[in-house]
């Protein structure tokens, strides 16, 4: 049962920091609290019946998938449902999504083909994400872009930056770079024990979050170093609701002891609750304009985007940031195609995913794989589109480089 408390106790702590933190520092942004017993309830009862579909240890992609769907995106939706008393229609729409996703990743009479392994595949691996790194220090250098390390001013930066050194097929590579390649080096290395060249690695991402002005690059590398803490012990899935649970208490107890908001912004507004408002947000407003129907991307020729502005500024335009408010991809499944788009969006991915356990099951690469997908899985969940996520964001690179590294390392993890 340890694993289930400590899942309740995320989400207790979670409604206590919006209460204390979220709603009285940051309510102008729209974080409201509007308590209704009724509500609260109704809220915890949609939560604790996902709890019995996470498995208590991650023998899996899809098994980390679902944890963190449950913790990153359905704890949030339901606190925030639960405190502010919204629509429950994005929260159901979100647990369906949950159930159908648990019920695809796992169906056995899914097929996928057969795929052959490749000798030293791992090495070939490694030589291009050496390769992708060296050339991607140079070409920020060279390309005039700016180098700034401080996170309060990324904002300034990050569109100038953008134009000098994304232009092109750049702007998908440079990605793959810093999410793929140089995530997967550092894994790569830490698996080895080599320290110089985990250094290396951690140096070089250092260098492309100065230059791309992202701070989810930073967090990648908190990432990446997280799953090899957790791996080299063991695969209990506890460790992720209880690494969670002292973050946000933490971020909470410097915020009340000494008023420091900065982490409660970055980390409990930014990380857990932008993206369930966000959720709403979208549902909102495409409740209640056209759909999209994919016609800013792969159907941009069959169909008129219908809006002057992009989808994610359009709804920061809607919500007031005047910023891009991306989200995951519920809420663009949901303007792309209401409840369909949704449905399409999950089969798909839970096929996705299905690829990759099939890949890595009985290799014991576990932890490599789920060290280079785990942004890409991330950002699908809370910040990104499904399409922008397989291309922009390099999850079908994974999924093809990831046929590479089922090789030696097959024998000697």
């Amino acid at each position: 049962m340890f694993f289930y408390i400590l899942m309740v106790l995320f989400r207790v702590v979670l409604d206590v920091s919006y209460v204390l933190l979220v709603n009285p520092a940051f309510e102008y942004s729209g974080f409201v609290l509007e308590f209704s017993i009724l509500t609260y309830f109704s809220s915890w009862a949609t939560y604790l019946v996902v709890l019995p579909f996470i498995k208590k240890r991650v023998l899996s992609i899809t098994d980390y998938f679902l944890i963190t769907f449950a913790l990153f995106l359905i704890v949030p939706l339901t606190s925030l449902y639960g405190l502010t008393g919204w629509s429950i229609n994005p929260v159901a729409v979100t647990v369906l999504s949950f159930f159908l996703f648990a019920f695809i990743s796992k169906s056995s009479w899914i097929k996928i083909p057969y795929i052959p392994r490749f000798r030293y595949g791992d090495k070939l691996f490694l030589m291009i994400s050496g390769g992708a790194i060296i050339f991607l220090v140079i070409w920020y250098i060279v390309s005039g872009a700016t180098f700034n390390l401080n996170i309060y001013r990324v904002y300034e930066y990050r569109e100038e930056n953008s134009e000098l050194a994304s232009g092109g097929v750049l702007a998908y590579t440079n990605v793959w770079t810093y999410k793929i390649f140089s995530i997967f080096f550092i894994s790569y290395f830490l698996w080895r024990r080599n320290w110089f060249f985990v250094v290396l690695g951690v140096i070089a991402q250092v260098v492309f979050y100065a230059y791309s002005a992202h701070k989810s690059v930073l967090f990648g590398l908190v990432l990446v170093f997280g799953i090899w803490f957790w791996f080299r012990k063991s695969n209990k899935s506890y460790i992720l609701p209880l690494g969670l649970t002292v973050l946000v208490i933490s971020c909470l107890l410097l915020y009340l002891a000494f008023g420091y908001a900065i982490f409660g912004s970055l980390i409990v507004r930014r990380v857990f609750y932008v993206p369930a408002y966000l959720t709403y947000q979208y549902f909102e407003f495409f409740s209640n304009n056209p759909f999209v129907y994919w016609s800013n991307s792969v159907l941009s020729g069959l169909v008129s985007y219908p809006y002057d502005l992009s989808l994610p500024k359009l709804i920061g335009e809607y919500v007031g940031s005047g910023t891009s408010a991306n989200n995951g991809y519920i809420s663009t499944g949901y303007a792309h195609f209401g409840y369909w788009g949704v449905l399409i969006y999950t089969i798909m991915f839970a096929y996705v995913l299905r690829i990759l356990d099939v890949v890595t099951k009985n290799t014991g690469a576990l932890w490599l794989v789920l060290a280079i997908t785990v942004i890409p899985l991330r950002s699908a969940l809370i910040s990104s589109d499904f399409f922008t996520t397989l291309l922009t964001h390099g999850l079908i690179v994974i999924i093809l480089l990831t046929l590479l590294i089922r090789s030696p390392i097959d024998h000697e993890s």
